[in-house]
């Protein structure tokens, strides 16, 4: 039966041993959290919300969202960083309060290494928000 090593392991047992990156091992572990409340007039599809700022070479863990029933029947949010709308996670629905996990893949940029600020991004598709709804969450990371 073989044995294998993870990167922080292998880092370790060198000799000398390489330093792991504190946003991998001995960093803090953080929660952003955001709150959002639509305004009057409601939100359009296309719309972005952004929600939370996480610093450069933080590492995220994904995060998550709850919401009141924020749009109609067929609205959703995706999760994204303001480039790329479904970075983090697929269009999900929101017609019904609820939550909803993102960034919690691989394919989902999981423990990704952030190159420089990012602005974690909601984006409205399908049915506009209703004002007066509520949107809250987290984002999950490792600095320092």
């Amino acid at each position: 039966m073989a044995n294998y090593k993870s990167d922080q392991i292998t880092n370790s047992d060198a000799k000398p041993p390489v330093m792991n990156k504190n946003n991998t091992s001995g960093g803090r572990v953080r929660r952003m959290c955001f709150t959002y409340t639509v305004l009057t007039g409601g939100v359009a599809i296309g719309d972005t919300i952004q929600l939370c700022r996480v610093p450069s070479a933080a590492r995220h863990f994904g995060g998550r969202v709850e919401h009141d029933a924020v749009g109609a029947a067929t609205a959703t949010l995706s999760m994204g960083d303001g480039t790329t709308a479904t970075k983090y996670s697929a269009a999900t629905l929101v017609d019904t309060a609820g939550g909803f996990d993102f960034g919690k893949t691989v394919a989902l940029d999981f423990m990704a290494e952030l190159a420089g600020d990012v602005v974690f991004t909601a984006t409205v598709g399908t049915a506009a928000l209703t004002a007066g709804k509520v949107i809250k969450g987290y984002v999950e990371y490792m600095a320092d």
